[in-house]
C-alpha cells in the first residue's frame, strides 16, 4: 500500500499546489501551514475529497464533451479528462481490491496464471500503441498499392476535379539553398507531379498560365502569387513526428517553378506563405516533408532567389497579433486587418497586409483588395493559391481544402472575438455548438478565394500530424478551383481507402456521412459561401444522394509517370 499512499500524497500536493498558485513565493514560505500534516502516510480528509471530486469530474466532462462521439477522445482535453477519470477507477478498484485479491493469490496463484498475466500485459501494451483505425506504418522506402481514383464527366457538372497518380519520387535537393553542381537548372527544379497535372488542366481547358491566347488563365505574366502552403506543426512541437504534417517542399518547389517558367516571361513575384498560429518554422533544419528531410521551404525560396527570380516566403505567424488598418487609412504598417460581419461575435474575419521584398521589388499586400501603389489597389495581379496537405484531423474529419483556409486569417485575441477556443470553432464549421455562421465560407466569398486549391496527397496521414509513422505514401496530386469539391472527392477516393469502413473515424472523415464532422465542415461552410454570393461550387444538401452531390462535378485523371517532361519547354532566365 505504500505505493498507493505515496501516488496519493503527490496527487494531494499537486491539488494544493493549485489552489496556492499565483500567490507570491515570500507568502508561501511565511505563512504557517493550518492543514492537518499526513504521518505515517496516512492523508487528510481534504486530500481524499480533492482526489474523488478530480476523478468524479473528470469522467462527467469526459462523458459530457465526448457524447456520442468517440473521435473526440483525441482532443488534449479529452485524453486528460481520460487519464484522470481511469486513474480514479482504477486506483479505486485497486483499494477494494488489493487486499481480498493478495490473499486469494497467495493461496491459487500457479505457473500458468502468471504466464497468462505476462501475455494480457504485453498484449495491453501492443494495444496501446496500435492505430487500428489506420494502415500500418509506412516506411519511407515503401509505396502502398497505388488509389484507384474513378473518373467521370456529367452535362450538369458546375466545377472540375484533376488529379494525377504515380508522382515520381522527386531526387534532386536544394539542402542549404542552393542548386546542385552540374545539375540542369530545369532538372532541379521542376516537378513531374506538378507538370502533369498543369497539363491535364490544360488538355480539359483548365488554363494554368493567362496569355494573350488564354485569357482565361490563371497565373499572368507580372503576377504577384502568394502561394498558401499549409505549414503548420512543421518542426514547431513534433519534430520528426511531425515531418509529413505540412505541404511536400518537393511540390511547392515544381509549383514555383511552373510559376516562374511563364510562355511570356514571368516579370512578377511568388511568395510562400502561412499562419501556423505559431506553431510552425519555414526554415527547419530537418524533417520537412520532402524526399531530402533537411530541403526546407527556405531553401526553395534562397534556390529560386539565387538564380535571380523574385521568389521568397512571408510567416503570417510574426503578424498574428499586429492589428492593423488598410493603406487608404494611412497605416502601412503589417498585420492582419479585422472584419466585423454579423453577429454573434466581435471581428470574426480578418485577412493579412504586409510588406515584403522580394528579389528585386518590395511589394504592399493586401489579401483583400490587393497591390497598393501608393495611390490605389490592382487587385487583378494578386493571386492565390492554396496548397494543403491530406489528413485526418479529430475535431473537423479531415484537413484538406477548405479547412487549410484557417492559415489565411488569424486566432489572436479569441476570447474577445469569439467566446473562447471551443466556440471559435463553431464559428469556424459549427463545432459543438451547432453555428450556420460559416467564418470560413464567409471568408471564402467576402475576403479572398483561392484562384486554385492543389491538393498534396503524396503522403497522406490518416491518423493524426502528430505522427509521422502512421503516414502513407500515395503519390497523388489534385487540383480544382471548387475547394468543396475538391474535398469531397478527396476526403472519399483518398483518405477513407485508409481508414476501417464504419469506424467512427471513417465516418467523421467522410464527405458523403450526414452528421459525420467533415461533412458538417463542409455544408455549414458551402451553405454560407452561397449565400454570400458564391455560385460555381457543389452544393451540399442532405435531401440530396451522394451520386447526385457528385455529379454537380468532373473528375479526371491522369498517370504523372507517364508526363512528358516540361524541362526545355520554356526558356530559363
Amino acid at each position: 500500500m505504500r505505493m498507493d499512499q505515496g501516488l496519493m500524497q503527490y496527487l494531494v500536493a499537486m491539488a494544493t499546489s493549485k489552489r496556492e498558485r499565483g500567490a507570491p513565493v515570500s507568502q508561501l514560505e511565511d505563512q504557517p501551514s493550518t492543514r492537518s500534516e499526513p504521518s505515517h502516510g496516512d492523508i487528510s480528509w481534504r486530500g481524499r475529497l480533492s482526489y474523488v471530486a478530480l476523478g468524479l469530474a473528470s469522467l462527467v466532462w469526459l462523458g459530457l464533451r465526448s457524447g456520442i462521439k468517440p473521435s473526440r477522445f483525441v482532443y488534449p482535453c479529452q485524453q486528460v479528462a481520460a487519464t484522470n477519470g481511469l486513474s480514479f477507477l482504477a486506483y479505486t478498484l485497486a483499494l477494494i481490491s488489493s487486499t481480498r485479491a493478495f490473499r486469494h493469490a497467495r493461496k491459487n496463484l500457479t505457473l500458468g496464471l502468471i504466464v497468462a498475466l505476462i501475455l494480457g500485459l504485453a498484449l495491453v501494451v501492443l494495444l496501446k500503441g496500435d492505430k487500428s483505425f489506420v494502415s500500418d506504418p509506412t516506411p519511407d522506402n515503401v509505396v502502398v498499392p497505388a488509389l484507384v481514383l474513378p473518373a467521370w464527366t456529367g452535362a450538369e457538372a458546375i466545377s472540375d476535379v484533376f488529379a494525377v497518380t504515380h508522382v515520381p519520387t522527386s531526387s534532386i535537393s536544394l539542402d542549404g539553398g542552393v542548386v546542385p553542381e552540374g545539375v540542369p537548372l530545369a532538372e532541379a527544379l521542376h516537378h513531374a507531379g506538378i507538370d502533369a497535372l498543369i497539363n491535364l488542366m490544360a488538355a480539359q481547358g483548365g488554363h494554368f498560365y493567362k496569355t494573350a491566347r488564354q485569357p482565361k488563365g490563371i497565373i499572368g505574366r507580372d503576377d504577384v502569387v502568394v502561394v498558401k502552403v499549409n505549414n503548420q506543426w512543421n518542426c514547431k512541437s513534433y519534430g520528426a513526428q511531425g515531418r509529413r504534417s505540412h505541404t511536400n517542399v518537393d511540390a511547392v518547389k515544381g509549383l514555383v517553378y511552373r510559376i516562374v517558367q511563364h510562355p511570356e516571361g514571368f516579370a512578377g513575384a511568388v511568395i510562400i506563405a502561412d499562419n501556423g498560429q505559431r506553431h510552425a518554422k519555414f526554415d527547419c533544419a530537418d524533417h520537412n516533408n520532402a524526399e531530402d528531410a533537411r530541403q526546407s521551404f527556405q531553401d526553395v525560396t534562397d534556390a529560386f532567389a539565387s538564380q535571380g527570380y523574385d521568389v521568397c516566403k512571408f510567416a503570417w505567424d510574426d503578424i498574428r497579433n499586429d492589428i492593423v488598418s488598410e493603406y487608404t487609412s494611412g497605416d502601412i504598417g503589417s498585420g492582419f486587418v479585422l472584419v466585423q460581419d454579423g453577429s454573434p461575435g466581435v471581428d470574426q474575419l480578418s485577412y493579412p497586409k504586409f510588406e515584403v521584398t522580394c528579389g528585386s521589388h518590395t511589394y504592399r499586400i493586401s489579401m483583400r483588395h490587393g497591390l497598393w501603389d501608393g495611390v490605389t489597389y490592382t487587385n487583378s495581379r494578386l493571386k492565390l493559391i492554396n496548397f494543403p496537405v491530406v489528413k485526418r484531423h479529430g475535431m473537423a474529419g479531415a484537413t484538406i481544402a477548405v479547412k487549410n483556409t484557417i492559415g489565411f486569417l488569424t486566432t489572436a485575441n479569441m476570447r474577445r472575438r469569439f467566446g473562447g477556443y471551443v466556440t471559435m470553432h463553431d464559428f469556424f464549421w459549427g463545432y459543438e455548438g451547432g453555428s450556420d455562421y460559416g467564418l470560413l465560407g464567409r471568408q471564402l466569398a467576402l475576403i479572398r478565394r483561392a484562384d486554385l486549391n492543389i491538393v498534396d496527397a503524396i503522403w497522406v496521414n490518416p491518423a493524426d500530424h502528430r505522427d509521422a509513422r502512421s503516414a502513407v505514401r500515395d503519390n497523388v496530386l489534385l487540383a480544382s478551383t471548387d475547394p468543396f469539391a475538391v474535398d469531397y472527392y478527396t476526403s472519399v477516393y483518398v483518405l477513407l481507402p485508409h481508414l476501417i469502413p464504419g469506424s467512427d473515424w471513417a465516418l467523421s472523415a467522410d464527405a458523403r456521412h450526414h452528421g459525420g464532422d467533415f461533412r458538417d465542415l463542409l455544408m455549414v461552410n458551402e451553405n454560407r459561401a452561397r449565400l454570400e454570393g458564391l455560385t460555381d461550387i457543389i452544393d451540399l444538401d442532405d435531401r440530396l444522394t451522394s451520386q447526385e452531390e457528385q455529379a454537380q462535378f468532373n473528375v479526371f485523371v491522369g498517370d504523372a509517370s507517364n508526363v512528358q517532361s516540361e524541362m526545355g519547354l520554356f526558356p530559363v532566365h
